[in-house]
């Protein structure tokens, strides 16, 4: 016994933490003693091995087991609806009411086809025709999850018909060219898309008759007027979509080029 700082006598504490049940145990050690090989265990279990293993599932590892099973339920459920964005059977735009609901098929179904593509090897049989910089991005299977993934936001822009009429005719030309193979009338129309009603240098001369300082005021000019203009894809918030759609143009003919090389992007 030791005396306290109030004066009274106190049982002297042990060096031992006491009541210290070990992970997994309902009862500490010591709770047992078996008279016959002296040794000290565990009640709960009848375990004379300190490091016993367990014999109850710990609240923490329920816990444990919660969270991991809650991921693997947000996983399936992710790879569920993945499954159900998938687009297999191209539809024709005469199928749809709008521009808009048919090129969202359409980049839907483009998207689709990288994915199976990539699956079952046909990008990997043809990788012979690309470039080594464009195999690494379309044999890619993170490249082809972030292109659905901005296929789905491209398609809720085309819902809300943020996309002006003029330019969703332009992408309804694209993803039908797309879908005809027919690649090099559709990376016209993309090109269409991304210069928009932007001045080349050869179309500023006119606007800056009598220049004598060559090149460089025209570019200047070019520039300048470009800068005023507000671009349709800007303006929708879709560039780096369109971007994307290009992307895809790629990948289709990658995998399906046209039996005529003439109509094959170079």
């Amino acid at each position: 016994e030791a005396c306290g700082s109030d004066g009274l006598q106190h049982l002297a504490r042990s060096r031992y933490e006491e009541d210290i049940r070990p992970r997994g145990h309902a009862k500490i050690w010591g709770s047992l003693y078996c008279s016959t090989s002296k040794r000290w265990g565990f009640a709960c279990c009848k375990a004379l091995q300190r490091d016993a293993p367990g014999c109850i599932v710990a609240a923490s590892d329920l816990e444990t087991d919660a969270a991991g099973s809650e991921l693997e339920s947000q996983s399936r459920a992710r790879n569920a609806a993945e499954t159900s964005q998938e687009v297999r059977e191209w539809k024709p735009r005469d199928e749809f009411e709008t521009p808009e609901g048919f090129v969202a098929h359409a980049a839907k179904f483009f998207v689709s086809c990288w994915r199976t593509w990539l699956s079952d090897g046909t990008l990997d049989k043809n990788k012979g025709s690309l470039s080594a910089e464009v195999s690494k991005v379309l044999l890619s299977e993170v490249s082809a999850k972030e292109a659905a993934r901005g296929v789905e936001v491209f398609c809720g822009r085309l819902a809300s018909r943020e996309v002006p009429n003029d330019l969703a005719r332009q992408l309804e030309e694209f993803c039908t060219c797309v879908g005809s193979r027919e690649y090099v009338q559709a990376n016209k129309a993309y090109m269409d898309m991304v210069m928009g009603n932007r001045k080349w240098q050869s179309d500023v001369p006119y606007l800056v008759e009598g220049n004598r300082n060559g090149p460089a005021v025209v570019q200047s000019v070019a520039e300048r007027l470009n800068k005023s203009m507000s671009h349709p894809l800007d303006v929708a918030g879709i560039r780096d979509h369109t971007v994307l759609l290009r992307r895809l143009l790629s990948v289709c003919q990658a995998a399906c080029p046209n039996t005529e090389p003439s109509k094959n992007c170079g």
